[in-house]
């Protein structure tokens, strides 16, 4: 009841930690069907008061079996806001209270089953520990994340990039397919892959199958074995896209190895430069669908987003850019924008969308809507100013935002340049009054 308790206590304000490293010792056991191992989080005090309370969130099929010498609760509790979401709930107590600013690790030994939250509304949480597929990734709470049972709650979370450490052992024969790829050791029947990165990112997958492998010129496709030839177009048409928009916004700012990585189809694509690109099998199976390929590439330009929680104007950038990219790469037929524009117009039909703009998305839980709309503010942003003179401003917003940026500072770059743009962030981004433009004919 006591870790209940502390669990509410903390439902009711923000969570003062921050994640600032990631540490992984992993064994996946096919015979089993589970993970086992330790999990060493760094975590940061960025709040204004000395905290001694740790929460963290893990699968509800997993178990916490020691954190080193420190105390700790764990209960299977339901999110107080989303009923259908159970997860194992952590409580770890430290010495004494982390002042603010300060770093204190706790190493959490743990094991059990991945599980998905199809059932919640997540679609793509579909994870489990298969021969066919598995995947270690914190959608499934498959190590420990930062967080209560609260959506509300651990929206708020203030989650900045981590550098990690990671050693996942799987039997020999079978590929962890990830960015930053250490090294790899063969042991007894078992091989163990080492990643790990200096450089924060934002997050991190481990894909586990039997992988095949392409490697040219800095691009590393990991693909299902059914896969060979997909997969080969892939790696040509990412080459493409690449140089294309290096040519548009400049260098990356780091340069490591891209690394874009098969799994099935309905999973969940997803995009960093150094942990690589997760990219579902349908854009490996089929030319039509490698516009989701482009999406992905396209967030690798995308500065960090400071607000908390972000409206993510970046997903809007993401969608106008894929079918820009599919213009120029795939030669798209001149009417599929058309068709692009009508799709997006007929999924945006929530009454919120007449009261709430883009720039409070993220505030009101409405990121969802801002795939669609952020690329329709893009098309007219393209429409006031030109496609040349959009690619630009995207450019020079990245390159002048190393430590990431606001939206408002995007809004207040464009507009310094085109100032007829201030009418369009105006209507698209600060009020609701774009319904009116798409309703006029």
């Amino acid at each position: 009841m006591q870790a209940i308790a502390i669990l509410f206590a903390l439902a009711a304000q923000t969570i003062p930690f921050s994640l600032d490293r990631l540490e992984l010792n992993l064994a996946v056991d096919y015979e089993h069907e589970r993970i086992d191992g330790v999990a060493r989080l760094t975590v940061r005090n960025v709040s204004s008061q000395p905290a001694g309370t740790v929460p963290f969130l893990l699968g509800r099929l997993m178990t916490v079996k020691s954190a080193g010498a420190l105390k700790f609760e764990q209960t299977i509790a339901t999110f107080n806001d989303e009923p259908k979401r159970q997860v194992d709930a952590v409580t770890i107590h430290l010495p004494k209270a982390l002042a603010p600013g300060d770093t204190t690790t706790v190493a959490i030994d743990y094991g059990g089953y991945i599980v998905g939250y199809v059932e919640t509304g997540n679609l793509y949480v579909k994870d489990t520990v298969s021969k066919d597929f598995s995947i270690i990734r914190n959608d499934a709470y498959a190590f420990p994340v930062l967080g209560v049972p609260s959506r509300a709650v651990n929206r708020r979370i203030r989650r900045d990039d981590f550098t990690f450490d990671a050693r996942i052992t799987v039997p020999t024969g079978f590929t962890v397919a990830a960015g930053a790829l250490v090294d790899t050791k063969d042991v007894d029947g078992k091989t163990t892959f080492h990643f790990g990165s200096s450089v924060p990112v934002p997050f991190v997958n481990f894909p586990i199958a039997k992988f095949g492998t392409l490697d040219e010129g800095g691009v590393r496709v990991y693909y299902l074995p059914e896969d060979e030839a997909g997969a080969k177009l892939v790696m040509q048409r990412t080459r493409e896209a690449l140089g294309r928009m290096t040519k548009w916004f400049g260098p990356l700012r780091l340069a490591p190895k891209v690394t874009i990585i098969e799994i099935p189809d309905m999973w969940g694509s997803q995009a960093a430069l150094i942990p690589g690109i997760i990219l579902t099998a349908d854009s490996f199976r089929d030319p039509k669908y490698l516009v989701a390929l482009y999406h992905e590439l396209a967030h690798l330009w995308n500065p960090n987003a400071l607000e908390r929680p972000p409206a993510r104007l970046n997903e809007g950038q993401s969608m106008w850019m894929q079918w820009v990219l599919a213009e120029e790469v795939d030669r798209m037929p001149p009417d599929m924008m058309a068709k692009v524009v009508r799709r997006a117009i007929d999924r945006l039909k929530d009454e919120r969308l007449g009261t709430v703009p883009l720039a409070e998305f993220g505030a009101h839980d409405m990121t969802d809507y801002s795939y669609n709309v952020g690329m329709l503010y893009f098309l007219a942003l393209e429409k006031a100013i030109g496609r040349d003179a959009v690619l630009g401003v995207l450019g020079d917003f990245y390159q002048t935002s190393p430590d990431g940026a606001t939206l408002k500072d995007f809004t207040s770059l464009i507009e310094k340049r085109y100032p007829q743009a201030a009418a369009i962030d105006a209507e698209w981004i600060y009020s609701t009054r774009w319904r009116e433009s798409l309703a006029r004919p």
